[in-house]
């Protein structure tokens, strides 16, 4: 009996030394020199892709009142086209009185100028005169100029639009390596993975590009750093804003 309790104190002692040699190695194991960042956060979080989504939207709000102004005002002459978008790029409850009257004058004016058109169209050949004829000319001119003018007004803000995408993409990935970076230095990372399982291409939620793709498949080892990204791009951002006064 005493040689069973003696052999049972040796292997809970051993155990214990074993135990102890364990936690030892993980103590004196040196941290992971990768880090992960979860793009999904910074992209929600960090105000400079807040930024960059509200330019976005305000040009496609601008792409979208083109459009409308462009199916509305057919028979106007460029000038006068462009009167009129100025004012629907105004939110309704903005406008002045004189606006609001203004656009009725260009909207009545379209209206009959296009109603004209398409009553001499409709005219039988019995019916037309050498007046009517020049008449028809003189409409369908006014048609393809205002026509060519709203497609010279597309097509600029269309490339408005690609370039605005393109400048923001670069800017946005500048601020989000440089803030990486930052972070990397201060927490003695040699490398930071982008965390993200979307789908390469542009964000069907944002409209925004992805600024980097990665599939990450494990990354459970390596810190993640996201909060502090986000905490650096929120620097960032301030200082650019002028909100944080001298260290």
């Amino acid at each position: 009996m005493r040689r069973r309790l003696t052999i049972g104190v040796a292997l809970i002692g051993v155990t214990l030394l074993a135990g102890a040699g364990l936690l030892a190695q993980e103590e004196q194991a040196p941290s992971s020199k990768i880090g992960v960042v979860q793009f999904y956060t910074i992209e929600a979080e960090a105000p400079q892709f807040a930024t960059a989504r509200a330019e976005i939207r305000a040009l496609e709000t601008r792409a979208s009142t083109v459009y409308e102004a462009r199916e509305t005002y057919s028979m106007l002459e460029p000038q006068e086209c462009e009167q009129a978008l100025a004012i629907e790029l105004v939110p309704p409850p903005d406008r002045t009185r004189d606006q609001r009257q203004q656009l009725r004058d260009l909207t009545d004016r379209n209206y009959q100028l296009k109603a004209e058109y398409l009553e001499i169209l409709q005219l039988r050949p019995s019916e037309r005169t050498p007046q009517t004829d020049a008449r028809a000319d003189e409409l369908r001119a006014l048609n393809e100029r205002c026509e060519a003018h709203w497609r010279e007004v597309s097509q600029a803000l269309e490339t408005e639009l690609e370039q605005a995408n393109l400048l923001l993409q670069e800017e946005l990935t500048d601020e989000f390596e440089a803030a990486v970076a930052k972070v990397a230095e201060a927490r003695g990372l040699e490398m930071v993975v982008q965390h993200s399982i979307r789908t390469m291409g542009s964000q069907l939620d944002t409209g925004l590009p992805v600024v980097e793709f990665h599939r990450v498949v494990h990354y459970s080892t390596g810190p993640d750093v996201t909060d502090d990204v986000l905490g650096e791009l929120n620097r960032r951002n301030a200082d650019e804003l002028g909100l944080t006064g001298p260290e």
